[in-house]
């Protein structure tokens, strides 16, 4: 094992659990989850860096966001606050029976690039839909 990987988790989880081991981490995957629905049509929470930079005012630990969040609205995210980024997804906009389906966004390598902390993904156990619709690499 790398000598230092210790060193380097701490510091990455320090910055969520700030708070005796507690973390407060705002979810940010409700747009793509749940598609244009949960917006007004001239809502200012459109913009993700609005909803970032309010929930960071606020005193947030962290956020998840997905990647494609994360290129628009990452660098709202302040230094000593944790970022999360969620590799997977399910969306409302497909059919039905394939709405739990959940599709790989990104790869962990992709988090990397984007300065997370942490990575995360969603699994629906007992789910026939619990797996991803892409290939792992």
């Amino acid at each position: 094992m790398d000598p230092y990987q210790s060193v380097r988790i701490k510091r990455r989880l320090r910055r969520f659990f700030c708070r005796k081991g507690r973390a407060l981490i705002f979810a940010m995957n409700h747009g793509f989850e749940h598609g244009p629905t949960d917006f007004k049509e001239h809502c200012e929470h459109v913009d993700p860096r609005i909803i970032i930079r309010k929930v960071i005012r606020a005193g947030i630990d962290g956020v998840m966001m997905l990647p494609g969040l994360a290129r628009i609205a990452g660098n709202d995210v302040k230094p000593e606050r944790g970022l999360m980024i969620k590799l997977t997804s399910r969306t409302n906009l497909r059919p039905k029976e394939e709405q739990l389906l959940q599709s790989q966004l990104a790869f962990v390598e992709d988090a990397v690039k984007l300065g997370a902390d942490v990575i995360a993904a969603t699994i629906y156990w007992g789910s026939p839909r619990r797996c991803c619709d892409s290939p792992v690499r």
